[in-house]
């Protein structure tokens, strides 16, 4: 599901959406116990909203679930990778599967 919406942010040139389903996918990789991949592909998701986005609670919960998982400086690296990444990779990033 995660893939056909990517899809369709992909079609529209949606890149908040596309943002929305990369903050969904770190989700699954947390859910999946891959934490690290997680904090980069959420990371990403913030390259492709082109801001910040600590006041979504989702994203907020999320953060605090990986700093809890890995720690703040494991965190911090792994989201300011994902979020330094080019638009093209970061869309990648976020178009790949869990």
């Amino acid at each position: 599901m995660l893939a056909e919406a990517a899809e369709h942010a992909m079609r529209s040139k949606d890149m908040p959406v596309l943002a929305k389903v990369g903050v969904a996918l770190a989700a699954l990789h947390a859910h999946h116990g891959n934490p690290m991949h997680a904090a980069k592909v959420l990371g990403a998701a913030e390259q492709l909203r082109g801001a910040p986005d600590a006041r979504n609670p989702e994203v907020a919960r999320l953060t605090d679930r990986l700093r809890a998982d890995v720690g703040d400086a494991a965190f911090d690296l792994a989201y300011a990778t994902g979020a330094a990444l080019d638009r093209p990779d970061a869309i990648a990033l976020v178009h790949t599967p869990a």
